[in-house]
């Protein structure tokens, strides 16, 4: 029996599995508990270096004085490894890069050019940050919590990013709303202790944002009876919403829906409202005078087109993105760019999702919009006259 015992405790089956079976294991640990697991055998030994999380805590303060810049030095090597290619997780705190600023920002540039899909930051002062962080196409999650602004690019190029965290920067001049707009996948969108002049318009426009959190709790005590602000939030297909502490003067988020059966089948009326949109001009001229592809490709996500068409008499024009499109499920959504609309509205967009029935078809049409003022009109016209075009392309369609 004890011949037994001696030979199974002999046997390592932990070792035995593959490495990114292994470091998938080491992911649950901190770090500091994973690169420890080096000193269990030869086979462990250069594991750390290909750990796919790392997250440095306070870990520095767990660490002598004397031997901190031993342990800067072993992030230095995991993150400038050459086959450091695994990293999806980068996570830093005040305590753990002892105000070392420029160690910090080599590190945040290593894990970047990297292809890093998560990053999560927190200082409790203001710090630089690489100018391509908001052009990082691999990034999947973003959470900052750091004093002062954060300086947006006139570019930002973040096309994958799912999940946003601001806390403790300064909204003054409004940029960070310009960056909530570009992010076309955004889902989750959360602002925290967000530092804002008395007067402003929190302007939140995404038509991928599902979840948004708004937590003003114990900012600016002394100046809460002085706050004058707007929250304008258009984000139709919102599902959860938490908005702590202050009341702000007003909220906006208007739509205009309605259901209309069509002849054509789903796919016919997708196909040429997402592939084809220019055949609008010869189906019915009388409203498209033009519809032209700027960039991009015809039903591509982020594809860009100027719409010219005439309401009332008066012909108008309008730059549109396609800001969400699932052929699946025969659903497109345009948004305004530019255009006559901007005058009126701060945002603009039109969702057409085509339902297939067992003859013809339904299209859900949902406009949603953002007035600049409350003297501007509600657009029932323009949404009339999109219920008669899509009645017109439909009855077109089903005789083509």
């Amino acid at each position: 029996m004890a011949k037994q015992v001696k030979s199974v405790g002999e046997l390592d089956r932990l070792s035995s599995l593959p490495d990114p079976v292994l470091c998938h294991i080491l992911s649950f640990l901190g770090t500091k508990d994973a690169v420890r697991t080096s000193i269990l055998s030869p086979r462990w030994r250069h594991l750390s270096a290909s750990l796919s999380v790392l997250d440095f805590d306070e870990c520095i303060y767990s660490v002598r004085r004397e031997y901190r810049n031993n342990f800067k030095n072993f992030v230095d090597r995991l993150l400038y490894f050459p086959n450091q290619s695994s990293l999806k997780c980068f996570r830093v705190t005040h305590y753990s890069f002892d105000g070392d600023y420029s160690r910090l920002y080599g590190w945040i540039c290593a894990a970047l050019l990297g292809g890093i899909n998560e990053i999560d930051i927190s200082s409790h002062e203001s710090l630089m940050l690489p100018p391509f962080l908001l052009t990082c196409r691999s990034l999947v999650t973003l959470k900052l919590d750091i004093y002062g602004d954060i300086n947006i690019p006139s570019h930002v190029c973040l096309p994958n990013l799912k999940t946003l965290h601001l806390s403790r920067f300064d909204l003054s001049d409004g940029s960070v709303f310009r960056l909530v707009s570009s992010c076309l996948l955004l889902e989750e969108l959360v602002l925290e202790l967000v530092e804002f002049p008395r007067n402003i318009n929190f302007n939140i426009h995404s038509l991928s944002l599902k979840k948004l959190v708004l937590d003003f709790e114990g900012l600016i005590q002394e100046f809460r009876r002085d706050l004058n602000y707007v929250v304008v939030i258009n984000a139709p297909n919102l599902v959860y919403f938490k908005y702590a502490d202050m009341l702000a003067e007003g909220y906006r988020l208007s739509t205009l829906e309605a259901d209309v059966d069509i002849s054509a089948t789903a796919q016919q009326f997708f196909e040429v409202m997402c592939n084809e949109p220019s055949q609008l001009t010869s189906i019915v001229p009388d409203v498209f005078k033009s519809v032209d592809l700027l960039d991009g490709l015809w039903g591509a996500l982020g594809a860009i087109s100027s719409w010219t068409y005439v309401l009332d008499g008066v012909t108008s024009t309008v730059t549109l993105l396609i800001s969400a499109v699932n052929p699946i499920t025969t659903s497109i959504t345009y948004g305004m760019i530019e255009g006559d609309l901007k005058s009126q509205f701060n945002t603009f967009t039109i969702q057409m999702d085509a339902t297939q029935k067992v003859v013809g078809s339904t299209v859900h049409l949902t406009v949603s919009y953002v007035k600049l003022t409350e003297d501007v009109s509600t657009p029932q016209a323009l949404f009339d006259k999109a219920v008669e075009v899509i009645t017109e392309l439909g009855a077109y369609l089903a005789q083509a």
